[in-house]
């Protein structure tokens, strides 16, 4: 007499097959689509998901395309030995090898851009890059303004006597939020590479104080207050580099102008070094997003108090195309084309108009990034930036 299966017993043989050929299935077109999505415009949802993340995403999907590329591959080639079609395990390979492709073509082009402009970037570099958190060796305070300390933090600190080239750094958010050591395992990785960096605090816009005329008085505080003390934490005040990303880049250009045309009393730096910096302020009003298919509001316009069109002299105060002058020292731009934030193209335009006048200026294009770029890039380019300017790590 048979023996008959429990009826339980035969559904799960039939649901767990199919279950595990769902699952290689989604998981195999979810890569794919990974791949995919930094191809994109950059106001599509899905393309700054993708390009937000690519440092780390481009290593991750290549190898789990690989891998599951590998075990589509043999587990199709099983079925067909056992006389079985394996449409879905067909598929996946297929989905799996094309994600391999895509992605190996990606990371050839974002590696090839950064090895031009000096760094490196390798299939992995990506995870070092993300980093964690550093506490600075020290912490000044540099000024007072409206009876509050305004602080900068200090990577690198070296006896006196080093003599090291010193970073001035402004951080980014927006103009409103951010502090001194919103990117200090950049700032430490600098250290280590061999600068000193001071990087500093200033008056948040409100408000009630937007900030368009306070944050470059603070700026100009802190370049003051780091020539005077650089040598106290083994800085050489002769070898002063400004820097900064997203909205702290524009207030870097912006000192950096007004000191060379002379509309700013302050230490002039050696060179200036941003990432991604806010230059096109009407196209950020206009355009702005991160991860969202709305445009995000108010950015610029709570930095100078009002609308573009109710503050224009407040606009041209706060715009770093304004003080373009050839009297600059040498700048060089950190930025990724898919930045969907603030335009790369306001980069490019400064860029231009300062090279067109007679000054240095290099600009660093960084495929499939968005805004923000791997710190290992940051840094590597930036050396390799300074290095040929006498203000490489000693």
């Amino acid at each position: 007499m048979a023996t008959q299966s429990h009826p339980t017993t035969s559904r799960r043989k039939r649901f767990l097959p199919a279950l595990g050929k769902t699952v290689l299935l989604l998981t195999a077109f979810g890569l794919l689509a990974g791949a995919l999505s930094v191809l994109g415009p950059r106001n599509n949802v899905f393309t700054q998901v993708g390009t937000v993340f690519f440092q780390v995403t481009y290593s991750a999907t290549l190898v789990g395309s690989v891998l599951l590329a590998a075990i589509g591959s043999v587990l199709w080639l099983r079925g067909v030995r056992r006389g079985r079609r394996g449409v879905v395990l067909a598929i996946t390979t297929i989905a799996a090898l094309a994600s391999v492709v895509l992605s190996t073509v990606e990371y050839v082009q974002y590696s090839n851009a950064v090895r031009n402009y000096g760094g490196s970037a390798g299939p992995f570099s990506s995870f070092t890059s993300a980093g964690t958190s550093s506490t600075p060796d020290a912490k000044a305070v540099y000024s007072q303004r409206e009876g509050r300390d305004l602080t900068l933090s200090v990577y690198g600190r070296s006896p006196a006597d080093d003599r090291k080239p010193v970073i001035v750094f402004v951080h980014g958010g927006g103009w409103n939020s951010g502090n001194a050591e919103s990117l200090s395992n950049q700032h430490r990785m600098m250290a280590d590479a061999g600068y000193v960096v001071f990087s500093i605090n200033y008056q948040l816009s409100t408000p009630t104080n937007p900030g368009w005329d306070t944050q470059i008085v603070d700026v100009q505080n802190a370049m003051t207050w780091v020539a005077k003390h650089a040598q106290e934490y083994g800085g050489d005040k002769s070898s002063i580099v400004l820097s900064g990303e997203s909205a702290g880049g524009t207030l870097a250009l912006v000192y950096a102008g007004r000191v060379a045309q002379g509309s700013l009393n302050g230490p002039a730096p050696k060179a200036v070094d941003v990432m991604f910096p806010a230059i096109d302020l009407k196209w950020t009003s206009q355009h702005a997003q991160y991860m969202t298919p709305f445009v995000l509001p108010g950015i610029v316009e709570g930095y100078i108090g009002g609308s573009l069109k109710q503050y224009p002299d407040r606009l041209k105060a706060v715009s770093p195309l304004t003080f373009v002058d050839k009297r600059m020292p040498p700048v060089l731009i950190i930025h990724g084309q898919k930045d969907s934030m603030v335009t790369i193209d306001g980069s490019r335009e400064y860029v231009s108009d300062l090279t067109k006048l007679g000054g240095t200026a290099e600009l660093a294009e960084i495929p499939y990034s968005n805004h923000g770029t791997a710190t290992t890039v940051n840094r590597d380019l930036t050396v390799a930036f300074l290095e040929p300017l006498g203000l490489g790590p000693r």
